[in-house]
């Protein structure tokens, strides 16, 4: 097993825009941002590696997979800095509900 003290970062960043022929004008405008943080690569993976590992089905989607909030390691993981442009981002999202919250219930709700 390999890890990495300086994590590797992959951002992909992309727009689009809808554009209103009845209008005749930009209706909506996309900016999409991903960021993707590699901090452990694991070259020659033993069984042990997986025990308690719940996998995903060939055919399930990310946003549907269940998984257990643990709120111990949120707390503690800290390899992405925000800023000012990301606390503005967090701000918006959080303006009925904190984050922790709204995760927490998300995966709640897949529990059950």
């Amino acid at each position: 097993m390999t890890f990495s003290a300086n994590p590797k970062y992959l951002n992909h960043a992309w727009s689009y825009e809808i554009y209103s022929e009845e209008k005749q004008k930009i209706v909506v405008v996309f900016d999409i941002n991903n960021l993707l943080v590699i901090n452990e690569i694991i070259e020659t993976p033993k069984k042990s590696d997986y025990n308690g590992v719940k996998r995903m089905r060939n055919n399930q989607r990310l946003e549907n997979f269940s998984c257990e909030y643990k709120e111990d390691f949120w707390n503690n993981y800290n390899l992405i800095k925000t800023n000012a442009i990301d606390d503005k981002y967090i701000k918006d999202l959080e303006q009925h509900t904190p984050l922790k919250k709204q995760f927490k219930k998300s995966q709640e709700k897949k529990w059950d």
